[in-house]
């Protein structure tokens, strides 16, 4: 669910809409930090659950489905209960979309934009917006906009702090957005930034 900006919650599917410009490191990128971390991934991922009797009662009670994060390398699976009456395909689409959820919020950015419009429009939460960053190791990919804040002092004058995460944390489609690091001086873009790292 996201807000509609009138007190309501929307319920829709992640990245319906495109946001009207993007996010650009030296032009309209202010500031940016990392917010990701691999503290709630796990190597494997095993689901449990039980369906009707059709045949074997055994079969029906023991059913399970299980998943790997390859990215994660320290032995640490987890074991997720599976509610209500399942089928075998039920429990293995609740599996990959665990290990997509908890993959995609492991990554993330925090940018501070210039201005509270672009292109004369504000920043839509749940818009697909492309970022081009090479810090990020992101080079026009699409990722969603997950929240924005508004804001306005005497140093930056108005800006918009937008938050933003591969869409399939939120989708169920196949992992593909990890960030391209480079592989020298990954703290430093062509700008001379340096990244911040969230702790």
């Amino acid at each position: 669910p996201i807000p509609d900006g009138l007190g309501n919650l929307l319920l829709t599917k992640a990245g319906v809409l495109r946001a009207p410009g993007e996010i650009r490191r030296g032009v309209n990128v202010i500031r940016m930090r990392g917010i990701g971390t691999d503290e709630r991934r796990h190597s494997e991922y095993l689901v449990y659950g039980q369906g009707s009797v059709d045949g074997s009662f055994d079969d029906a009670r023991q059913r399970k489905a299980r998943a790997a994060d390859p990215e994660i390398k320290r032995f640490s699976p987890l074991v997720v209960p599976a509610d209500g009456n399942t089928s075998q395909a039920d429990l293995q689409a609740l599996v990959d979309h665990t290990v997509r959820v908890r993959r995609g919020h492991s990554q993330g950015f925090e940018y501070t934009l210039e201005g509270w419009l672009v292109n004369g429009k504000p920043w839509p939460i749940n818009a697909r917006v492309p970022v081009f960053d090479d810090i990020a190791g992101l080079d026009g990919d699409e990722w969603l906009i997950c929240s924005t804040r508004l804001s306005v002092d005497l140093q930056r004058g108005a800006v918009t702090v937008v938050v933003v995460r591969p869409i399939e944390a939120y989708d169920t489609v196949p992992l593909k957005t990890r960030p391209r690091h480079r592989k020298a001086d990954r703290r430093r873009g062509d700008d001379g930034a340096v990244l911040e790292t969230h702790k």
